[in-house]
């Protein structure tokens, strides 16, 4: 898949924030939907917490008899909204909308949500570990 948005590479201070952990007051909340378990609210501290988390089972695992499908749901704008106010990346957030506006379907927004993600914080540990003495 292909991502549509190329963003600048961040500065050290804004790398280490997006690589901190939020505390509990600034936790965002995504919603784990699962076939046999319903719908469980789940804490995320940390980008890479929400990057792991966003995922949609296929639709052979979601209509299978086996019943242990799920879905890892971030609402975007929330996730934009955190992204920007937690770790202070406006433009990853900008980012996300822009993705999310793309389509009407969530499905069809987590893997390139996922992806602008996990290229910031691929991003961010090149900066870090750049900035490391040796």
């Amino acid at each position: 898949m292909m991502m549509a948005t190329e963003m600048t590479t961040p500065s050290l201070e804004l790398a280490t924030r997006i690589l901190g952990e939020a505390g509990f007051e600034d936790r965002l909340v995504g919603v784990k939907i699962a076939q046999m378990g319903g719908a469980n609210p789940t804490g995320l501290y940390t980008l890479a917490d929400a990057a792991a988390f966003l995922k949609i089972d296929s639709y052979d695992e979601l209509v299978g008899s086996v019943g242990r499908a799920t879905v890892g749901y971030i609402e975007p704008k929330a996730l934009a909204s955190w992204v920007s106010g937690v770790f202070g990346d406006e433009e990853l957030a900008e980012a996300i909308r822009a993705e999310a506006e793309r389509s009407e379907f969530y499905a069809q927004t987590v893997e390139p949500v996922k992806a602008l993600l996990e290229s910031r914080l691929s991003q961010c540990r090149e900066v870090v570990g750049a900035a490391e003495p040796a």
